[in-house]
């Protein structure tokens, strides 16, 4: 048995074996002996943060940002680990939790546009050595990894999304976080059954501002009680 999770935590093979990305040979873990009729329990995990990479895609000419592009991470012996998606603002941030360690990224499109290695290197239709690029250090947070070194923690945003008139619970709500200059912090998230929302991607201390986008027919709002429909508002109008 093994997870897999875009939240960020580095995956395991039971029992307690690293398997980040999927890169484990699954029968070298700990086997589960299950027998017919009957519930084998106490099979458990306790996964640690990994570190993450993030960054935007732009187009080089008029440095407008791309949406819908890869960016495929690879480790120092050149395999495959993860990736992310430019979102709206040519923002992505990997969803695989990574060990520390130095890594390689690269894009694939199909908007037209030539591929590269970072940094700024050709790497049309993936044909380069990933290798050669540009190493990218990803550290991990020691403190949520079980160490006792210190280490600043990230923190989220959270809250609940609802209909202004009978308060139910509005799931499907994309809630985006704008940084204190009005720039996408690169971190969204989508309310759940009950509503909720909580940012999956770790925001350092500072001021944020927050507005939805939704395709269910609601006016869309800046935080706090701010019309922003379309998205046709300022967000550092908001409320912080």
């Amino acid at each position: 048995m093994r997870t897999s999770n875009s939240l960020g935590y580095l995956d395991e093979l039971y029992n307690n074996l690293p398997c980040p990305g999927g890169s484990c040979s699954v029968t070298s873990g700990t086997g589960v002996s299950v027998t017919a009729g009957a519930t084998t329990s106490g099979i458990n995990f306790a996964l640690a943060l990994g570190g993450r990479i993030s960054g935007t895609v732009t187009d080089a000419a008029t440095g407008a940002p791309l949406a819908s592009v890869y960016a495929y991470v690879y480790s120092a012996s050149g395999s495959y680990v993860g990736y992310g998606s430019t979102n709206a603002s040519g923002v992505y941030t990997t969803s695989t939790g990574l060990p520390a360690g130095t890594y390689y990224v690269k894009t694939s499109n199909s908007l037209g546009y030539l591929d590269e290695l970072y940094n700024n290197l050709p790497c049309p239709g993936s044909s380069c050595s990933v290798t050669s690029g540009t190493g990218v250090s990803v550290t991990v947070d020691r403190r949520r990894a079980g160490s006792t070194s210190p280490w600043r923690w990230a923190v989220a945003s959270t809250g609940t999304v609802a209909d202004a008139a009978t308060g139910a619970p509005l799931a499907g709500v994309s809630v985006q976080v704008y940084t204190a200059s009005g720039s996408s912090a690169g971190s969204s998230s989508t309310t759940n059954a009950s509503g909720v929302y909580t940012t999956p991607t770790g925001l350092p201390a500072g001021t944020y501002f927050v507005k939805t986008s939704n395709s269910l027919g609601y006016l869309d709002e800046l935080y706090n009680n701010l019309p922003c429909l379309g998205g046709s508002c300022t967000v550092t109008s908001g409320t912080a």
